[in-house]
């Protein structure tokens, strides 16, 4: 296929014959007669004999627009998609912004297909931009859910289609981009299980762990088998390769080094990543990604909590963590300035050579002074569960900071979500973004309506006589628990039990693992990325499941249908 154009071949018994076809517009033309079938080889003869066909290329978009309509429209349809007119208009907007350098804020509801829609609108740009095609558009999203979707499910099928219709010549491309945490470390892994006692560890475990020593794995999410304390023991530490020997012979390094390069098309990331590498950028620090001039922000609501975390001082926002006021007295700020005193001496005294402890103590330099700023806020958090208790901070001009950092320079960004907007008004996300620095001119609002009818297809129950929310009295829990299994037999499985916070989720799924046998269960805990597929491959099963799972997350199919769908969601509210 080349653009709207297909060669056919026949087979008539003795020779084997050839046409082009306009798939467009149905007109076709005889070649020629071959008595072996064409190869490869002979791709490009007969691609120039078909561009000079009066009807090639004819009916074929021009232009961006043109082409965003005639895929949502003649593409997508053809392979069972439903034509959704406000999707195409969503698509549009959003290639025009890209077209424009502008910055685009998308209120748009579930189930419109704003993701087709950011994609699409990116592949036609690069398409009809060449110059841009080299450089990469940063994806990033609040879920590793969601970020798995785009690379594994979305980005794929959308690429498969555009090719067989003669869109574009080769597969679209895309690299998920995370955290050091998240990856195989070599030296660390060969050091640990040379460290196991095979008779003292559980045996899937320690087949699991000696047989990725041999393995090609990266990516530690992708590793079935083995525990997340083992993941912690054999993942790349925050510093340990800037001492590491074995650099030159790493995966990690070697995946980095492959990810970094100018080629893919998406680099996929969540929030945290990608303001990690505008931070580096404002530092003057080598740069995580390669230059880029556009941006999607999915799950947009979502980029101000991943801003407190990456500008602030606090280790982790931890939704098991309550929040405490203090104060800062003058005889504490005394002491946090003997500590930075104390470690400014110790690093000076510290050899070069030395570079892990030498990048531990210059962080921790710079974290106590930031406690001893006037424009601050900070606060104390004491984790639900015993850990140790963490004085953190924010900016007090964190928006301005955001702003400044973000929205000043010449990329074009796409920011969408469900929830970015209040009855069609933007300006608390852009208060809370920095936006208001922005000249008007270059922000585009746009808010769409949901395509379905809740009323019509959906039944909001409220539970009466519950107990009062309290995680820690078991007859909350109980009412819970019994409320959930009334609900879970009703609708025969095919349920999603969501919670706001993962310690009544626990309790509430051991209680019901005992109750109920004759429907899969499942509980999706942190680090756990199978529990999704399990719960699928159940057919009629129940996933029990906090975080990410409230948004970001496709179940097309009868996993949830329409008359046995349940969606159960506990709160402390």
């Amino acid at each position: 296929m080349i653009k709207d154009c297909i060669l056919i071949q026949q087979f008539t018994g003795k020779t084997y014959t050839y046409r082009a076809v306009n798939h467009l517009n149905g007109k076709q033309q005889y070649l020629f007669y071959k008595k072996s079938p064409v190869t490869k080889e002979n791709h490009g003869d007969i691609a120039g004999q078909m561009m000079v066909l009066p009807f090639f290329n004819v009916d074929y978009p021009k232009d961006g627009p043109a082409m965003v309509e005639h895929i949502f429209r003649k593409v997508f349809p053809s392979y069972g998609y439903t034509v959704r007119d406000e999707q195409i208009n969503l698509a549009k907007h959003m290639y025009e912004t890209l077209c424009n350098g502008k910055i685009s804020l998308s209120d748009v509801p579930v189930g419109l297909g704003k993701t087709h829609a950011y994609l699409v609108a990116t592949i036609v740009y690069k398409l009809f931009h060449k110059t841009e095609s080299l450089k990469p558009v940063i994806i990033s999203t609040s879920s590793i859910e969601l970020q798995r979707a785009v690379m594994k499910d979305y980005i794929p099928e959308i690429s498969k289609m555009l090719m067989a219709h003669g869109i574009i010549n080769s597969p679209v491309t895309c690299v998920l981009r995370k955290g050091k945490e998240n990856y195989l470390c070599d030296h660390r892994l060969n050091d640990y299980v040379s460290t196991l006692d095979p008779d003292k560890k559980k045996n899937s475990e320690y087949l699991a762990l000696t047989e990725l020593v041999e393995s090609q794995e990266i990516d530690l999410d992708e590793v079935k088998g083995i525990s997340n304390y083992d993941k912690r023991k054999i993942c790349v530490n925050n510093n340990s390769c800037m001492t590491c020997k074995k650099q030159s012979r790493c995966r990690y390094q070697k995946y980095m080094k492959q990810a970094k390069r100018i080629g893919y098309d998406f680099q996929i990331c969540n929030h945290n990543y990608f303001l990690a590498d505008v931070l580096r950028r404002k530092r003057g620090l080598s740069a995580l990604f390669p230059d880029y001039t556009h941006a999607i922000i999915d799950e947009a609501h979502k980029l101000k909590d991943a801003a407190n975390q990456m500008y602030g001082t606090s280790v982790r926002q931890d939704e098991d963590t309550e929040k405490y006021k203090t104060i800062i007295t003058q005889r504490a700020r005394v002491f946090l300035n003997r500590v930075v005193v104390n470690l400014e001496e110790i690093l000076r005294l510290l050899p070069e050579k030395d570079r892990k402890l030498v990048a531990d103590i210059k962080r921790n330099i710079r974290q106590m002074k930031i406690f001893n700023c006037s424009d601050i806020i900070y606060w104390l958090e004491e984790p639900f569960s015993k850990g140790q208790t963490t004085l953190a901070s924010v900016p007090i001009t964190l928006s301005k900071e955001l702003g400044q950092d973000l929205w000043t320079n010449d990329i074009s960004f796409l920011l969408t979500s469900e929830t970015i907007a209040v009855d069609r008004d933007f300006n608390y996300a852009k208060n809370e973004l920095g936006m208001k620095q922005v000249h008007k001119d270059r922000i585009i609002e746009i808010s769409k309506g949901t395509p379905f009818n809740f009323k019509e297809n959906c039944l909001l129950y409220v539970a009466e006589n519950m107990e009062y929310p309290d995680y820690d009295n078991p007859k909350y829990i109980a009412s819970i628990t019994d409320e959930a299994e009334r609900l879970i037999r009703t609708s025969n499985g095919h349920a999603l039990v969501l919670f706001t916070s993962d310690k009544p989720l626990r309790l509430v799924y051991q209680n019901l693992n005992e109750r109920i046998t004759d429907i899969p269960l499942f509980q999706m805990t942190r680090g756990r990325s199978d529990a999704l597929n399990a719960f699928r491959a159940s057919g009629k099963g129940v996933l029990f499941a906090t975080g990410s799972m409230w948004e970001g997350v496709n179940i097309p199919g009868g996993y949830l249908i329409s008359f046995n769908y349940c969606k159960i969601t506990i709160s402390n509210a």
